[in-house]
């Protein structure tokens, strides 16, 4: 990809052409941000760099949204531990108390969160158990992590250019204890 240079004017409409994107996402997940978000509520933009390429990094309130040629492709919150910078120092604050919800409930959940974004499980290939999961962790010092991390992927083996662009990865952080979304990605055409 060709690198474009970024004006205050480039970032800006970016900003303004993705912020009702990122809004309708918050709004679908219910995420505590306010409603409409407005360039007001935006405590950072990164623009990408990109020739042909529309999108950025939005820090509103507590979250951090991607957004790809006018499609929010990610989120997490900032108390989500798979993103912490230097988890070993960090874990401590994580340390909620014991789950409410099960591992299986949260896996419901992120397939609740797909719904409500317009996609099933199945176009997603979510429909079946996630190929990894991390989560939660007991700690040494008898504190309790109840973070929880699913991945989905479909790498088909491809026959033609059309197969071969059909990759698709989606992957989601519960908080067990608080019954909450703290991140989602999803990395495939179909969005």
């Amino acid at each position: 990809m060709d690198l474009i240079h970024i004006t205050a004017a480039y970032s800006n409409a970016v900003l303004v052409a993705i912020l009702p994107h990122v809004s309708e996402f918050a709004r679908k997940l219910e995420l505590p941000v306010p409603q409409p978000l407005t360039a007001a509520h935006v405590k950072e933009f990164r623009p990408m760099p990109f020739k042909g390429y529309i999108g950025g990094g939005v820090m509103v309130s507590n979250y951090l949204f991607t957004c790809a040629n006018g499609c929010v492709d990610s989120f997490r919150s900032a108390d989500n531990a798979f993103y912490d910078q230097n988890p070993a120092a960090n874990w401590p604050k994580y340390a909620f108390g014991k789950p409410t919800i099960t591992t299986n409930d949260a896996i419901a959940l992120a397939r609740d969160a797909l719904k409500k974004l317009g996609y099933t499980p199945e176009a997603l290939f979510c429909d079946g158990p996630p190929i990894s999961v991390m989560g939660p962790f007991d700690l040494k010092d008898g504190n309790y992590v109840p973070q929880f991390q699913m991945r989905w992927e479909r790498f088909p083996k491809p026959k033609d250019y059309n197969e071969q662009t059909n990759n698709c990865v989606v992957r989601c952080e519960v908080n067990l204890q608080k019954m909450t979304i703290v991140g989602m990605s999803i990395a495939c055409r179909k969005i």
